[in-house]
This record gives C-alpha cells, structure tokens and sequence, in this order.
C-alpha cells in the first residue's frame, strides 16, 4: 500500500511576506534582504512614555492593503475582507540608548532567596560557594549602557525548523532568509558592519514580484504568443528560402537551355 503526499497552494494571509518598501533602506541589517515571510505575525505598539530616552526605528511593515484579525481561527480557507487598512502595520522595531531595570532602587528577589536558604541551612555544613553567591546576588545592575539594543520581532516562528521546511517546498529552494536576518541583526547589534557588508553582498535567488491572477495569465499567454510567433517567422524564412532556391535553380536551367540552342 502506497501513500502519496500532495500539497496543494491556497491563499494564506496570516504568513506575511514583506518586500519592496516593507523593509527600512536605511537600516543595514535589512535593506539588503530580498523578502521575509514572517509566519502568524502580530502588528508591534510602542507607547512611549514622557521620560523615556529611547530611540525607537522601524525595522518591518506590512504593506498599505493589510489587515488584521483578532480571531483564533487560523486554518484555511482565509477570511474575506472588503476593505482593508490604508496604512501599513508595523512588524519589528528596534531600540537604542538606557534601559532601566524593573529591580532598580529595590532589593533583588535572589538576595532575599539565599539569605532565607542561608538561615535555614546549619552553618555548619554551609560551604564558601554558597557565601560566595550570596555576596554576588546582592549586586543588582541598575540600567544597561548607552549602547544596548532591543529587537522586537512580532513572531517567535520565524525560524521553526517546520516553518521553513513548508516554505522552502513551496518555493522550491532552501529558505535561508530568515537566519540572514538573526545574524544581520546579530552583527547589527554588535556594530560588526564590516561583517554585515559582506554577508549582505552574497549571492540570493532574485524572487519575483507576486501577481494577480490577471497578470499571471497576461504573461502566460504573451509568452505562448511570442512562442508562435518566433516559430511562424522561422517557417516564412524557409519557405522563402527554398523558393529563392528553386528560382536560382529554374533560373539556371533557362540558361543551360538558351546556352545549348
């Protein structure tokens, strides 16, 4: 008995594919990057408080036609919406500068762990790690450097192994652009452009723009037509090579004919 897999293309819109003016050209780390699907993605809000000193960038969006949907309900066939949203969602930022810790001012939750561990055990069999431990978990870091960068991605799916898997059959090559993205964000990050310049100059399958069905058939059909063309144009070439032929040689006869007389 033989089983037969077959898959079959339907219209998915919760799997994202950002191209063209969905990238930020002037972010290194993705103006590079031909396309990205980002699977199940949620829109990122960022509400920015009247102290707060971080900067904020725009990393990915969606495009002007997108839409969202609250429901659960996420199998096939897609919900049908008439009217779609006139601006584009935003799927990643990144921010730069201070971050502050929620523990600062306070006393650490592991200070007061260690202590309580410590009173209950006998000092006696206490050893000199457990002292050295609690020595450190009394040093809380109040807020990071000026340099820390956060990334929010609005999808934690964007490099399942079965994710890229089902992408790569459709496509019909190895899906590599979502881990070009980690590690340009990795070296984004850490300031490595020379890194980034180089991976960001390999070479990439070029992916075609998507089409409506409309154009898609435009195209086939202009393709079968050029087809026929070229292949009509060749046929009036031989036959009007062989009629030439055959008055060169009706032509010769007439001479040879003339010539013996």
């Amino acid at each position: 008995m033989f089983q037969v897999q077959e898959m079959q293309l339907v219209d998915y819109p919760w799997f994202v594919d950002v191209r063209g003016q969905g990238f930020n050209e002037d972010n290194p780390s993705v103006s590079a990057l031909p396309s990205l699907t980002l699977p199940w993605v949620s829109q990122v809000r960022y509400a920015p408080t009247e102290d707060s000193a971080l900067n904020s960038e725009l990393l990915l969006q969606s495009s002007s036609q997108s839409w969202t949907n609250n429901s659960l309900v996420i199998q096939p066939p897609a919900p049908r919406v008439d009217q779609p949203t006139d601006a584009p969602y935003p799927l990643a930022l990144s921010f730069s500068g201070v971050f502050h810790s929620y523990f600062e001012g306070k006393n650490s939750p592991l200070t007061e762990q260690a202590a309580q561990e410590e009173s209950e055990s006998d000092e006696a069999n206490s050893s000199n790690d457990e002292n050295d431990a609690l020595v450190r978990y009394h040093d809380v870091i109040q807020r990071s450097t000026e340099a820390a960068k956060l990334i929010v991605i609005g999808t934690n799916s964007l490099a399942e192994d079965q994710v890229t898997n089902v992408l790569s059959n459709v496509q019909g090559h190895e899906l590599a652009t979502p881990f070009e993205f980690i590690t340009n964000l990795i070296d984004w990050s850490l300031e490595d452009e020379g890194m980034l310049s180089i991976r960001t100059s390999s070479p990439f399958n070029r992916t075609l723009p998507s089409m409506t069905d409309a154009q898609r058939r435009f195209w086939e059909y202009l393709n079968y037509g050029l087809a026929a063309a070229f292949l009509l144009v060749i046929l009036l070439c031989h036959a009007l090579w062989h009629m030439r032929k055959h008055q060169y040689q009706k032509s010769l006869l007439h001479l040879q004919s003339v010539g013996g007389h």
